[in-house]
C-alpha cells in the first residue's frame, strides 16, 4: 500500500465521519428548534400562573395605613 492508497482511505473515513457528524447536527437542530418551542410555551404557562396566583392575591391584600398601625397594638 503505498501513500495515495493511504490518503485515499483517509480520505474515505473523514467523509464518512463528516457525514455522521452532519446528521447528528441536523437531528440536534431539530431537537433544539422543539425544546425552543417548549421553553417559550412554558414560560407563558409561568408568566400566567405568576398572574393568577400573586396579583390576585396582591390585589386583595389591605393597604397599609400608618394611621392604623398604633390601632393592631391596642
Amino acid at each position: 500500500m503505498d501513500e495515495k492508497d493511504i490518503l485515499l482511505k483517509t480520505i474515505e473515513g473523514l467523509n464518512a465521519s463528516v457525514a455522521s457528524l452532519s446528521a447528528i447536527n441536523k437531528d440536534q437542530s431539530e431537537q433544539i428548534k422543539n425544546l425552543k418551542e417548549c421553553i417559550k410555551e412554558l414560560t407563558a404557562r409561568v408568566t400566567w400562573l405568576n398572574h393568577l396566583f400573586f396579583e390576585r392575591k396582591a390585589e386583595n391584600l389591605p393597604v397599609y395605613s400608618p394611621r392604623h398601625a398604633g390601632s393592631l397594638y391596642e
